[in-house]
């Protein structure tokens, strides 16, 4: 696993944390502090983007706007942690200097055009989209038990650095 980036890594490891402590009954309920949004949705959709770009790499190109969304993510945490796990090792395997295309557009009736990124950079991306995911499941989590999540959870390492000073 020395090749993996830590962003992936990182957001497994907060959820883990989440994972020992979590009441399982709430990872499927809508939260009304999430706008009737689940945990399990959260999870799911961090998932999603980084099962997209591994779904892109063996294509070559990746598009993040249409991505599977898999419900089974969505009612198990086991599931999802087994998921994220398997994409960890999928990509510490990779050479992260690898070209990708991504396909993009910047307006909903806008023709989709290709960019050119990298694996790593990508996967850096899917870290900076989790990291706020993960900021909401704090919400939510903290809305429906007692336990507070670290103070680190869901939250990017500039604002720790930020804090810090």
């Amino acid at each position: 696993m020395e090749n993996c980036p830590t962003g992936i890594k990182s957001i497994i490891d907060q959820l883990r944390i989440m994972e020992a402590v979590l009441e399982g009954r709430f990872y499927a309920h809508p939260l009304p502090v999430l706008n009737h949004a689940t945990l399990g949705q959260h999870i799911r959709h961090i998932h999603d983007f980084y099962k997209a770009l591994a779904v892109g790499i063996s294509t070559s190109v990746v598009d993040y706007n249409h991505r599977e969304r898999n419900e089974e993510i969505e009612l198990s945490l086991d599931t999802a942690m087994q998921r994220l796990e398997t994409l960890r090792s999928f990509f510490s395997a990779l050479d992260l200097n690898q070209a990708i295309c991504i396909l993009t557009s910047e307006g909903f009736l806008e023709e989709p055009k290709e960019i050119k990124s990298t694996i790593m950079r990508e996967l850096m991306y899917g870290y900076d989209h989790a990291i706020h995911h993960l900021a909401l499941i704090r919400i939510g989590f903290e809305s429906v038990h007692t336990i507070q999540l670290p103070s680190y959870f869901g939250v990017a390492r500039s604002t720790l650095s930020f804090h810090k000073k």
